[in-house]
């Protein structure tokens, strides 16, 4: 049995969870409403499944950190380190080039597929 859900029903799938700010619930179910434009499927929601395949980070920054030791965080962005915006910019392409990334505008956030 298949229903359809809006925004209002999917954030509140997670109400009793504290993975997702709101901005990224928001994000994730634009997100899974493309992929289901693109694909023409519906998408079966599992809400643990999401909390298991997805991260939502501070920023960029915050992101890479996670995944890089301080060494090679300093090796691949020395040339940023001294301007803010720049790194944060270096940061995010980085992670796009190794996994979906969702910006969540107007506050520097993003989530992420964990892979």
């Amino acid at each position: 049995m298949h229903t359809n859900i809006g925004k209002y029903e999917f954030a509140k799938l997670f109400s009793h969870r504290d993975d997702f700010t709101l901005d990224a619930l928001g994000a994730l179910y634009e997100h899974f409403e493309e992929e289901e434009s693109e694909t023409g499927e519906s998408k079966l929601i599992d809400a643990i499944e999401i909390c298991s395949d997805w991260s939502e980070y501070d920023s960029p920054f915050e992101c890479v950190s996670d995944y890089l030791t301080k060494d090679s965080f300093i090796d691949l962005f020395i040339d940023f380190m001294n301007d803010d915006d720049a790194l944060q910019i270096a940061c995010l392409k980085w992670i796009s080039e190794r996994t979906t990334v969702l910006e969540l505008f107007n506050c520097g956030r993003i989530v992420i597929r964990d892979n």
